[in-house]
């Protein structure tokens, strides 16, 4: 079967297509600053609520992790099936509203529902935001685009640590804050209305620039770029079973990696507290730019990498990225271990968020140029499922439940990092070197995804 022919990318120019990104990353980066706001701010309101340290649990990964991760989805069926212009206008609106609620939240069953409604909200932009970038740029630029969306997310998590922590303090040196209608606030709720105010702001700023995306087509012109052996008619369910390798091994491999980045997010901090003994506001600063510069310079360069490796080579051979980064990733976790200062662990925290995430914009953009149109947002949503479920809501667990397991004090937590990183290192490192090898292997190039990918489209 020969290669379909590219549909024409959506109307507009290639400079409206970047500016569009721009949008996208920008809403990105205000749903991360709005996800990581209660980590924040968790001391005032475990005293405020009086809340166990299950409850807080419940409100950083249940509340927010599940419903994001499982409603990415219902959000992808609704992307392709509605209007992915509205569907991201309405979760925007949605986790907007919600994290002001957080603020207004007068007991612990309230504030886990606006959790939950941010959560939800959120799951709309990422799957839908995928396949509107895929559409608007031609095949040679499409993994440079959805890197720089996912940049938003890096940037996002770095802004927390600045914006969030000082905001509170600034409003906790004020005594909080008395507004119209609700009332006098504490610092910690005045923090929640402050940082869901950006939303709000660019909800028509979003809606200006989306003004021109169509509803999804689901008959002509919907088939992949790539020459796979989708066709339009192809449902979801015979879609995955078909290419069940390709996509196992992408989902799987890059849970893998994700799962050792959001395992650092989650007890650097703490690391620094307990060893080092550093305030939040000491490792937040440094720790917020190693986020920012390690994760954004990575995800660019392996962007710009994958559409040069694309021209060239076929598809799969862009599986190289995350598989290499997972190898290289084993020595350093190494060095992160074995690490005796706190300059060292910093930089060896620094190289492994930027070989985790290298290929966190190349892996979905690898997904929507081998997937139907009339597929894409959900194919995605069960992507942003998978790592979402790994990384916000197991990998945290995993390392609490290992440290657990060890005697308590000295490195013990570093330790629990480390374990949890070799085990999720080697899934990734062996499903994409399998992968790889099992495709170097063949002598032909059938155009289904389970063979060998087809060369680059001429787009």
């Amino acid at each position: 079967m020969k290669p379909t022919s590219a549909p024409p990318v959506a109307s507009g120019s290639l400079a409206g297509a970047w500016t569009l990104t721009v949008f996208l990353c920008i809403a990105m980066i205000v749903s991360i600053v709005d996800r990581f706001a209660l980590a924040l701010v968790i001391d005032p309101i475990k005293l405020r609520f009086a809340l166990s340290n299950t409850q807080i649990g419940q409100l950083q990964g249940l509340a927010f992790g599940m419903f994001y991760a499982v409603l990415g989805i219902p959000c992808g069926w609704l992307a392709d099936r509605w209007s992915r212009r509205w569907t991201i206008l309405l979760g925007l609106l949605i986790w907007g509203v919600a994290t002001a609620a957080c603020g207004l939240a007068t007991s612990f069953p309230q504030l886990l529902v606006a959790r939950m409604l941010v959560g939800a909200g959120e799951a709309a932009l990422a799957p839908a935001g995928y396949a509107i970038i895929h559409e608007r740029f031609p095949a040679g630029k499409r993994n440079a685009a959805i890197s720089l969306f996912q940049v938003g997310a890096v940037i996002g998590s770095g802004s927390a640590f600045y914006v969030v922590g000082g905001l509170y303090d600034h409003l906790k040196s004020l005594g909080g804050v008395s507004l119209p209608v609700v009332g006098a606030l504490a610092a910690w709720q005045a923090t929640f209305i402050c940082v869901a105010l950006p939303a709000i702001v660019l909800l028509p700023l979003l809606a200006y620039a989306l003004r021109g995306e169509r509803t999804v087509s689901r008959t002509a012109g919907s088939s992949p770029v790539d020459g796979s052996m989708a066709t339009d008619g192809t449902s979801l369910k015979s879609f995955l079973a078909s290419n069940w390798a390709f996509l196992g091994t992408l989902y799987v491999g890059m849970s893998g990696l994700l799962t050792l980045n959001y395992s650092l997010l989650s007890w650097i901090p703490t690391i620094f507290g307990r060893e080092f003994h550093w305030t939040p506001g000491e490792i937040g600063r440094p720790y917020g730019l190693i986020v920012l510069i390690s994760c954004a310079a990575s995800m660019l360069v392996a962007g710009t990498l994958a559409d040069a490796i694309q021209k060239k080579a076929s598809y799969a051979a862009t599986l190289r990225i995350p598989g290499v980064a997972a190898l290289i990733a084993f020595p350093v976790l190494g060095l992160f271990y074995m690490a005796q200062t706190p300059v060292a662990v910093l930089a060896s925290t620094a190289v492994l968020h930027a070989l985790c995430t290298c290929a966190v914009g190349v892996a979905p953009a690898l997904i929507q140029s081998q997937t139907p149109a009339q597929l894409r947002s959900r194919v995605s949503a069960i992507y942003v499922l998978l790592v979402n479920i790994c990384g916000l809501s197991i990998a945290p667990l995993l390392v609490g439940f290992a440290v657990d397991q060890l005697p308590a004090g000295g490195a013990a937590l570093r330790v629990g990092v480390t374990l949890v990183g070799v085990l999720a290192l080697a899934i990734s490192a062996g499903l994409f070197s399998t992968y790889l090898l099992l495709q170097s292997r063949r002598s032909q190039a059938p155009q289904a995804l389970d063979g060998n990918l087809s060369q680059s489209d001429t787009q």
